[in-house]
């Protein structure tokens, strides 16, 4: 029985100091519940329809990008002006899209700079789309431009431009080429097998370190931290970042760690990092543990599984790569800084011209069992065998 009341006793104070806490506690400041991150699903139609509606609509009246000087985007104002005749929002909108609809006519012109369409009255669809942007804004109505392709579930599919435009309460995509547009929250079940987007032309956050837009998800536009080394972020708007495609990086930064989600780097037509344009400083790019499309090699990326390099830093002077047999422009290509390439041991083969374009390369060290073509390297470069 002794014992017993010790227990109670020991309990009693616990549970008293607790009530106690919660009475003191009522009238504190509760911590914001933060928003839950989510990874954007579904289709690409759908993937921007979240981004765009997680945007401050505001953004999308940015004129960066559109090809048009101040008197000539004054000009288009003053004719806007009329044609729309005090009516706002959706009203405004409509007058807008129907008058280009009407009056601009599908071929090749000299110009697809919206002035140019206005003028002459004749575009394809970069033309349409640039115009309905420029007239849009001129009347305060927040304006996407859109670059994807038509018909993409089809053996037709082709590069196409269209607009996303914030209409009163609402967005509307909107393709003035094919004189057709679409409710974007309401018609996406229609719209989805009509067009596909890749990337728009607004910027959709910003933070002090990056710039962040669309291309094939939530993209890194620009990095602009003023240091050495710099991790893509996890997220912004409430998304993962999955695509990073920077047209610009800073100089400072010399290694680049990608966030476990990225899956999506651009293409060699992009200004990015696969094209080497914002990677001319880099020295390296890490990746984070779990991520199950990408992996490092001593600085260089690969995809996961594969043997050969996706890219390489175009700051890199000593480049390590793995063990493959390489082929034609399969090692290291176009390549300014590169003075030393190490082949893995293993290495079993290196066809002619695997490494080709790369003047600052001095000697290559390839291992005596592997199997190199005449010609695999450029003439005068030292080959070492190991």
């Amino acid at each position: 029985m002794k014992n017993k009341w010790i227990l109670w006793l020991a309990c009693f104070p616990l549970f008293w100091c607790a009530s106690c806490s919660d009475d003191e506690k009522g009238d504190e400041p509760q911590p914001e519940e933060q928003p839950e991150t989510v990874l954007l699903m579904g289709s690409e139609t759908r993937k921007l329809a979240q981004v765009l509606q997680a945007m401050e609509p505001e953004r999308a009246l940015d004129r960066q990008g559109l090809a048009v000087t101040d008197s000539e985007f004054d000009e288009i104002k003053t004719f806007t002006d009329g044609l729309v005749a005090g009516k706002t929002g959706d009203a405004a909108y409509e007058e807008i899209f129907q008058w280009i609809t009407a009056n601009v006519k599908f071929g090749t012109p000299e110009s697809n700079d919206p002035y140019d369409v206005f003028v002459e009255k004749v575009a394809v669809c970069q033309g349409y789309a640039n115009l309905l942007k420029t007239m849009c804004l001129t009347q305060g109505i927040p304006c996407v431009g859109v670059n994807g392709v038509m018909d993409p579930d089809t053996y037709y599919q082709q590069g196409h431009a269209w607009n996303y435009v914030r209409a009163g309460e609402r967005w509307i995509v909107s393709d003035p080429t094919n004189g057709r547009d679409w409710d974007m929250e309401k018609d996406v079940n229609v719209y989805s097998n009509i067009v596909e987007p890749y990337f728009i032309d607004v910027v959709v956050a910003e933070d002090d370190n990056f710039v962040y837009g669309y291309y094939h998800g939530l993209n890194v536009n620009e990095v602009k931290a003023d240091a050495d080394t710099v991790v893509v972020p996890d997220a912004v708007l409430g998304f993962y970042v999955t695509s990073c495609n920077p047209s610009a990086l800073s100089p400072s930064v010399k290694v680049l760690e990608l966030n476990e989600r990225i899956d999506y780097l651009g293409d060699q037509n992009s200004e990015g990092l696969r094209s080497g344009f914002a990677g001319t400083f880099l020295e390296s790019i890490l990746v984070a543990s779990g991520n199950k499309n990408f992996e490092s090699y001593e600085g260089v990326l690969y995809a996961s599984g594969s043997d050969l390099p996706v890219i390489i830093p175009g700051a890199m002077r000593v480049v390590h790569l793995r063990s493959a047999a390489f082929e034609k422009n399969e090692a290291v290509y176009y390549h300014d800084s590169v003075e030393e390439i190490h082949f893995a041991e293993g290495t079993p083969s290196i066809a002619a011209a695997a490494v080709e374009g790369c003047p600052n390369l001095k000697r290559v060290y390839v291992p005596a069992s592997a199997e190199v073509a005449d010609g695999a390297f450029p003439t005068g470069v030292e080959i070492v065998r190991f």
